[in-house]
């Protein structure tokens, strides 16, 4: 629907707190509003309460089983003065640190245990903080952080092929996670046109 509105104020008067100037006409239109919620990536909580926080940091720590030793004999070894060893194979570990806090409910956390098959959780480690109360002292704060640390089965050669973005319980689970293979960049660290 539609309303015109047309505004012709008063001259300015002595004393007044707000001047009155002269407007141009303008036009306001209003109509049926649709909001929908097809295509936003927020997943509302299915109990009433507000998340103030939630940060999850996934860390990945690989150990090549490669042991370097520096060579006693002044010839080197092949050339080198430095020789490489492989003691095992190499292993991976993801350590994922995760802290929440919402106002209202308790707050929806994640599970340990794993459901990727390649993971086995090694050890988890939660802490809970003592409850608060908002303002109205009346609506409860909960803050719980934790530490998850898994080990894999079965390393890919590359850790980035192993490695995933986390996810927040509020947030569909409509993007990719992984990260892809053009996004991996030769020469920026080393390289001998520049390096670190």
């Amino acid at each position: 629907m539609s309303h015109l509105i047309n505004n012709h104020s008063p001259p300015l008067e002595e004393n007044q707190l707000t001047a009155n100037l002269d407007l141009p006409e303008a036009e306001v239109s209003v109509g049926d509003i649709e909001i929908g919620d097809e295509e936003g990536k927020y997943v509302p909580p299915t109990n009433p309460g507000v998340f103030d926080d939630y940060q999850i940091v996934n860390r990945y720590a690989k150990r090549y089983g490669r042991y370097m030793a520096g060579i006693s004999s002044p010839n080197g070894f092949n050339g080198q003065s430095v020789a490489f060893v492989q003691l095992w194979n190499p292993t991976l570990l993801l350590v994922s640190d995760w802290t929440v806090q919402s106002t209202g409910r308790q707050p929806e956390i994640p599970n340990p245990e794993p459901t990727d098959s390649n993971l086995v959780l090694l050890g988890a480690f939660p802490e809970l903080r003592h409850l608060e109360v908002v303002g109205d002292s009346v609506s409860p704060t909960y803050r719980i952080s934790g530490v998850y640390v898994y080990g894999f089965k079965n390393p890919q050669e590359n850790i980035y092929k192993d490695t995933t973005y986390p996810r927040p319980p509020f947030m569909k689970d409509d993007f990719s996670r992984k990260v892809s293979d053009d996004v991996i960049q030769d020469n920026i660290i080393d390289g001998e046109g520049g390096g670190i």
